[in-house]
């Protein structure tokens, strides 16, 4: 994926974007309205970032414990993939 290859090589901080997902209702539902359907991918073809994102989203214990332990390649694919977006989304909060 394109987006995969910038996300790669760019070094500018990009601002979480997942708590604003979560605190507006509308911006979400248009975000994974937006998502395009996932690719069928070849036997063995395998989205590393994605892959991974899944594996630290089930690992964590809190929504705030997922999202720092994105990657920026891996906050990109979250962002990309419906399934993996609404898993991370349903993380409960951190208490305060």
């Amino acid at each position: 994926m394109r987006a995969n290859a910038l996300a790669e090589t760019d070094p500018t901080p990009v601002r979480e974007p997942f708590s604003a997902l979560l605190a507006d209702p509308g911006l979400r539902a248009a975000h994974l309205e937006m998502l395009q359907p996932t690719p069928e991918r070849a036997i063995g073809d395998v989205d590393v970032p994605l892959v991974v994102a899944f594996a630290k989203v089930d690992q964590a214990q809190t929504f705030e414990q997922a999202v720092a332990l994105l990657s920026r390649a891996e906050t990109f694919a979250v962002l990309g993939h419906s399934a993996a977006l609404q898993r991370l989304l349903r993380l409960p909060r951190q208490s305060r």
